[in-house]
Order: C-alpha cells, then structure tokens, then sequence
C-alpha cells in the first residue's frame, strides 16, 4: 500500500500488508510513521527502489 496520510498506513497495517508512506502528500510524516509505516519516501521514483523495478 502507497500512502499519505495515516489513515493509509493504517489500513496496510490492517490488511496485513507493506506499506510506503510518501512524504509529499496530506499527511504527517510522523504520524505515518507512529502508525507502522514500513518504508518513507521523499520522491515517487524513490518508490522504484523500495519495489525493485
């Protein structure tokens, strides 16, 4: 799961799946962290590295 806000993390974090929280959205980057985020990113193509493609 791709998110910005906490909500997303959480939902990931539900499901039972990884998530990336992305810092250029709505969200709080700590709030997104305390909530269980598995990996931050700053940039999209970041994401690439994370996914490996």
């Amino acid at each position: 799961m791709i998110g910005d806000t906490a909500y997303d993390i959480k939902g990931a974090v539900g499901a039972g799946v990884d998530s990336i929280a992305v810092t250029y959205g709505y969200g709080n980057p700590i709030e997104m962290m305390r909530s269980g985020a598995d990996f931050m990113v700053d940039l999209a193509k970041e994401i690439g590295y994370i996914l490996k493609i």
